[in-house]
């Protein structure tokens, strides 16, 4: 495997910290050429650098001014990125006390004060629910954020992106005959504890929930994360109470066949 080139020259050092080549310049140890670019441009490198093919790259981060646009308070990294989640959902009676507890864990806010609006889109024929699936375009409000995501079959597979344009994401998918069959809305809350992500909801007619979430590519993984959640849950003295089996939309439907969503 050869290092990774800029012009006429490499890297000084091999990604697992081997010496280079003679024929390369004799950089320091984590020289990198684009930091006078990224200094001009106001971006920074993450904690850790991903690897591809064996070179580490980095990554930079989102500036606080993209993420602010987006409602965000800080860069979700890699929370949100995965084919797979292990959540569980509990109801609860106090959302105060449960923010108390995440504030006494040390968690980190993600999104406060967001309000989220679910569109779930099927088929004439409702394929989609039959199939044990959901799909949903999600918007959230102050920050105009929309996510499209589908969930299921299985109850840990959820596949989500960010849509610049709700309005013409609708509009393509009704084109192509989907139609929407029901929305909730719901006030909801973020909070990142190590690698879940803790949400408190309130939800219009059910009341409030928390849910403990984490996600992966990495289907060998779910046995470890699932055990990652239940300590969390623990440590958020929700130890006791039974996850809630089934969707807000099951719930607000009396439907057990609707697909997942969250």
């Amino acid at each position: 495997m050869q290092p990774d080139r800029i012009g006429p020259f490499c890297h000084a050092r091999w990604a697992c910290g081997r010496a280079a080549p003679s024929r390369c310049l004799d950089l320091p140890a984590g020289y990198d050429p684009f930091l006078r670019l990224k200094n001009q441009l106001g971006v920074r490198n993450t904690k850790e650098s991903r690897k591809s093919g064996g070179i580490a790259l980095n990554v930079t981060a989102k500036t606080s001014s993209e993420l602010a646009k987006q409602g965000m308070l800080t860069d979700p990294g890699d929370h949100f990125s995965g084919r797979y989640e292990v959540e569980r959902k509990l109801k609860v009676d106090d959302l105060s006390a449960m923010r108390e507890r995440l504030d006494a864990l040390g968690a980190v806010p993600f999104v406060l004060g967001n309000t989220e609006t679910d569109i779930f889109l099927d088929l004439e024929d409702g394929r989609i629910a039959q199939a044990g699936k959901s799909h949903v375009l999600r918007k959230m409000r102050p920050s105009g954020r929309v996510l499209w995501i589908v969930k299921g079959p299985g109850p840990d597979e959820c596949i989500a992106m960010d849509l610049p344009d709700g309005t013409k994401a609708v509009a393509m998918l009704s084109a192509l005959g989907f139609r929407e069959r029901s929305r909730l809305t719901k006030a909801r809350d973020i909070f990142f504890v190590g690698d879940c992500h803790v949400t408190l909801d309130h939800v219009e007619s059910l009341g409030a929930f928390v849910e403990v979430a984490a996600m992966t590519d990495d289907r060998d993984a779910l046995g470890d994360l699932a055990a990652r959640v239940a300590d969390v849950i623990a440590q958020l003295g929700l130890g006791g109470h039974a996850p809630v089996e089934h969707s807000y939309l099951e719930m607000l439907t009396g439907s057990q066949k609707s697909g997942s969503d969250s």
